[in-house]
């Protein structure tokens, strides 16, 4: 695929229907740089182009990926609806290590792919679990994804914020509300200021510890806002998950857990 250089005023949005190769820096093996790509928006941070994203998926469902444009690094995933899912990404709604290249490297760094188009969205856990095992297939610094296994949430973390938004997102939007893309009526922004509240003043979620999980080298590998999540998103018993909880123990060498960052 050509990419379009950034300093045209029009929104960028390549489209083609066909499979189209998508280079990938210090790739061994060229035979395995083809990633199938039906769509590619660029320069998001500018508000037209989000526009025309917005326009182009809101409410198709698909695997889609993240790209940076400079190294090659990916992040594949898949959404019932794909404009939804950007704008999580966007707002912070992601997981870490994406999250962080994000804030290191600014949106303008990265462009969005769409996969495929999925419209029985019984199969998207499917069509993804397919890409992911191309991508887990390439060296660990050309991938943002921790978890080679489709559907899982490992690494992802929410602010009471962000978990808001994702419970009042059918209220319907009219009015600004500062994250980029969102807008909300009066009733959604109401949901939203009593889900801050109600986590500052003694909420459970509040009292909850959060889980730093990291590998016997003491990488980040994810976080996560309680123990129960991480021992869901993990599959590891609760009751062992909280005897290995900051002990500095390795479980099964593969985790750490602590409840802060290593210095």
């Amino acid at each position: 695929m050509n990419h379009s250089n950034n300093s045209s005023d029009a929104p960028i949005c390549n489209t083609t229907e066909s499979s189209a190769k998508n280079t990938v820096n210090n790739m061994k093996d060229p035979a395995q740089s083809e990633l199938p790509t039906v769509m590619t928006f660029q320069d998001l941070h500018v508000p037209e182009n989000l526009e025309l994203a917005k326009t182009s998926l809101k409410g198709k469902s698909g695997i889609y990926c993240i790209r940076h444009i400079s190294s090659g690094a990916i992040y594949i995933g898949q959404a019932a609806d794909i404009f939804v899912r950007l704008l999580q990404h966007i707002n912070g709604s992601t997981n870490t290590h994406l999250k962080h290249a994000l804030s290191l490297y600014s949106l303008e760094a990265f462009e969005f792919l769409v996969v495929e188009f999925v419209t029985d969205t019984v199969l998207l856990t499917a069509r993804e679990q397919e890409h992911l095992d191309w991508l887990f297939s390439l060296p660990e610094d050309l991938r943002y994804n921790f978890c080679a296994i489709a559907g899982s949430t490992f690494g992802y973390t929410h602010t009471a914020e962000a978990k808001a938004l994702m419970s009042v997102q059918k209220l319907g939007n009219t009015n600004r509300s500062g994250k980029i893309g969102y807008t909300h009526t009066a009733e959604a922004k109401a949901a939203i200021s009593a889900a801050k509240s109600v986590a500052i003043i003694g909420n459970t979620n509040a009292l909850r510890k959060p889980v730093f999980v990291y590998d016997p080298l003491h990488k980040l590998l994810g976080e996560f806002l309680s123990l129960r999540d991480a021992s869901r998103a993990l599959s590891v018993p609760f009751t062992t998950l909280h005897s290995y909880f900051n002990t500095g123990k390795v479980w099964k060498n593969q985790f750490i857990f602590r409840s802060s960052p290593l210095s």
